[in-house]
This record gives C-alpha cells, structure tokens and sequence, in this order.
C-alpha cells in the first residue's frame, strides 16, 4: 500500500506541475480586481500539488513501518466509490450538473455511513443545488447543463 501511495503521489506531483504550467500560457485579463482566466486552474494546481506531497509523505511513513495487507472487504467501499464517479461522470453530459449529482451525492453519503433517510435526501438534494447556485449566481461560471436536463443545471 505504501509503493502504491509513492507512485500514485509522483504521477499526481507530476500531473500538478505540468497543470500548472499549462495554467501559465492562459491570456491575462486586463480587467482590474477579476480574477483572470487562470485562477481556478492555478487554484487547482496548487491543491493537486499539496495533497499530492501529503500521500507521497503517508507513503515514505508507511514504507518505512512495512507493507499493510488489506483484504477485499476493506476496499469494498473505495471500488464502489470508483465505480460510483464513473456512473457520475457518464451520466453528467446527459443529465447534467444539478441532476447527476443528486444521486452520485446520495450514493456517496450512503456508502460512506449516512443512514439517516431525512439527512441524507437533504443533503443529497441540498449540497449539489448549494453548488449549483454558488457557480451560477456567485462565481458567474456555468455547469454543466446536460442534454436532457429541464432544470438548466
């Protein structure tokens, strides 16, 4: 698991980098007090970076203490959750922002531990349109619509 935490947090150090260099050759706006074109993907940059250094470092510490050997019944809930944001990601162009996240929400909170049925239809419903209009109304960045969605996501 340690290896795995090592390799994983180089390919992402590297991903980082070569994002946030990328985030470098967007235009500059020469509007004053707006952010310009590249601030949310040097923000995302510098985000994939620090966690990033965070796994490679839980990886140096848990190479040292040796290999962990998990089972399948401990990585139930991580494959689930993989296969759960795949099923997310493919139904986002069709349903789009607002509609895809309330099931993926709902899914997430229920395969991490969430049972209470009125909280998690809340949050489910709640935490996507929270988002939704935070991008809308606040940042003025759209999401996605979808193709077959009637809400404008």
């Amino acid at each position: 698991m340690a290896l795995r935490n090592i390799v994983a947090a180089a390919a992402l150090l590297a991903l980082g980098i070569v994002y946030g260099y990328l985030a470098t050759q967007l235009p500059v706006r020469s509007l004053p007090n707006l952010p310009g074109p590249a601030f949310f993907p040097y923000l995302i940059a510098i985000v994939v970076v620090a966690l990033s250094l965070g796994l490679l470092v839980q990886g140096v510490r848990g190479y040292r203490r040796g290999p962990l050997d998990l089972n399948l019944s401990e990585r139930a809930p991580a494959i689930v959750a993989l296969l759960l944001f795949a099923a997310y990601l493919a139904a986002l162009p069709r349903l789009g922002f607002l509609l895809a996240s309330i099931p993926f929400a709902g899914g997430m909170i229920w395969l991490y531990g969430g049972r209470n049925k009125l909280f998690l239809v809340a949050a489910a419903v709640g935490l996507p349109l929270f988002l939704s209009l935070l991008f809308r109304e606040v940042l003025r960045i759209p999401l996605p619509h979808g193709s077959w969605s009637v809400l404008g996501g």
